[in-house]
Formats: C-alpha cells, sequence, structure tokens
C-alpha cells in the first residue's frame, strides 16, 4: 500500500490480522497528534493511523505561517514516540503495508480534517494538475506553475514554488483574497501576479484560458503557458464518517 496523500492511495492487501486499540485517531496531522498527546497525560494509549505526511500540510513549504506560535517541528517530534502506523482506515478495516486489520476500538477520534482537492473546468482531464500537499512533497522547478486558491495554504504553496525557481501565477475564482490578514504580513515577499475573480474556460495544448470579471460590460479573457496547476483547494474529508453511516453536512464558508 501506498499513500501519496488520503485521495491518492493505492491500496493491496495479501494478509489479514487483528488490532485492538482502546482509542483510535484516525488522521496525522497536527489535529490527530495534539489530540493523541494530550490523551496520553490522561492515561490513555491512542493509535494513530494516518496516510501522507506525519503533521500533514503544516510541515511543507517554506513560507511564513500565520500562527508562528506553533511549533509544529515540535509536535512532530513528540508524536514520533507514540503508537503511529501508516496506513489507511476506510471505517471498517486498516490497510498498511501489504496486511488488512480487522480493527477493534472502544473510542474512535477522526482527525482527518481537510485535504486537496483537484479543480475542475472544461477539458480539466486532460491538464497536468496535483494537489498542493502533493506538489511539495516533490516540488518541481523551473516550470510555469498556476496555483489555484488564496488561502494562507495557497499563498504559502506559492511562495514555496516561486522559491524554488518556479514562475509562478496564483488564481482564484473568489472576488477578494481568502485571507487578506496572511496576505498583508506576506505582500512584500510576493513576486508573482495574483489575480481573482477567475473563471477558468480551459487548456489545450499547455495553454490555459481564463476570464477575469472585471465588472466593465465586457470581461478579460486571458492566456497562460502552463507546465502544471496546483490546486490549493482544500476540503473536509467525508470519506469515514460517510463509511461509518454518518449524515454529513458541509458548510464550506
Amino acid at each position: 500500500m501506498s499513500c501519496a496523500s488520503p485521495i491518492s492511495c493505492n491500496i493491496q492487501a495479501t494478509k489479514e490480522t487483528e488490532l485492538n486499540t482502546d482509542v483510535l485517531i484516525v488522521g496525522g496531522g497536527l489535529g490527530g497528534l495534539v489530540a493523541a498527546l494530550e490523551l496520553r497525560r490522561y492515561g490513555y494509549e491512542p493509535k494513530i493511523v494516518y496516510t501522507g505526511l506525519l503533521g500533514g500540510h503544516h510541515t511543507l513549504g517554506d513560507g511564513p505561517r500565520f500562527a508562528e506560535d506553533v511549533d509544529v517541528k515540535s509536535i512532530v517530534a513528540k508524536a514520533k514516540e507514540l503508537d503511529i502506523v501508516e496506513g489507511f482506515f476506510d471505517g471498517m478495516f486498516i490497510y498498511s503495508g501489504d496486511t488488512k486489520y480487522v480493527v477493534r476500538y472502544k473510542h474512535l477520534i477522526l482527525a482527518t480534517g481537510g485535504v486537496d482537492v483537484p479543480i475542475t473546468f472544461p477539458n480539466s482531464s486532460k491538464a497536468p494538475q496535483k494537489p498542493a500537499e502533493e506538489a511539495l512533497q516533490n516540488p518541481p522547478r523551473g516550470l510555469k506553475i498556476a496555483v489555484w486558491g488564496s488561502t494562507e495554504w495557497g499563498l504559502r504553496t506559492a511562495l514555496t514554488l516561486r522559491s524554488l525557481g518556479n514562475d509562478v501565477i496564483l488564481l482564484d475564482n473568489s472576488a477578494y483574497l481568502r485571507d487578506a490578514k496572511y496576505y498583508e504580513k506576506i505582500k512584500n515577499q510576493i513576486n508573482f501576479p495574483v489575480v481573482t475573480s477567475v473563471l477558468i474556460r480551459g487548456f489545450e495544448k499547455g495553454m490555459l484560458t481564463y476570464e477575469v470579471v472585471t465588472g466593465k460590460k465586457q470581461n478579460e479573457i486571458r492566456q497562460e503557458k502552463i507546465d502544471l496547476i496546483v490546486s490549493a483547494v482544500r476540503m473536509i474529508n467525508p470519506y469515514v464518517p460517510m463509511k461509518l453511516g454518518f449524515k454529513v453536512f458541509y458548510s464550506f464558508e
């Protein structure tokens, strides 16, 4: 089994066994790690199952973080003392390596948080696209990259890719920057275009065509030669609670 992210997993199992724990925590981001560390203080022995990176997307990128008082490296270092397994929990089984575990637990904590999701537009299936979390695990160099999303995560992703020698443009369909406070914090470091009110019209032969809503009688049509589109759009991961039979209600604003 190999997982680049929670939405990109190749699950294979050749043997089956049981796994028992008092508390199963699904998710190895900061939320899951802190929950496990706190539970251990109260005498519990939690087990963490996670995909992707320990510490999640907070460990990626070299752009400054808005919450600089959160010591991400220290939390991840402490978490390595915990009972952790890299694997995928589908609501019934844990898949890790070549083994499928029938998991039994008394308490379940879902700390799956958000996951990067690809964006859709005309011919998006033909466009070279990666979620930001995957792109930053093995970042490219020397490419023309369109980063989609103006949250702190999107801006941090764009800053990191630009610092590695890529030609970056940041796009978003929002009329305004989604994280104006963070933008004010890092705007002196931005040396790439940031364009809002964007509607992507298509991708053909390496050319991204998009429309910028100007508020005038006619919108502006632009084109960019693009080698890679990186989506920094993060959404709730509903997979496990849905598999467990829960109803999921999601408010995106």
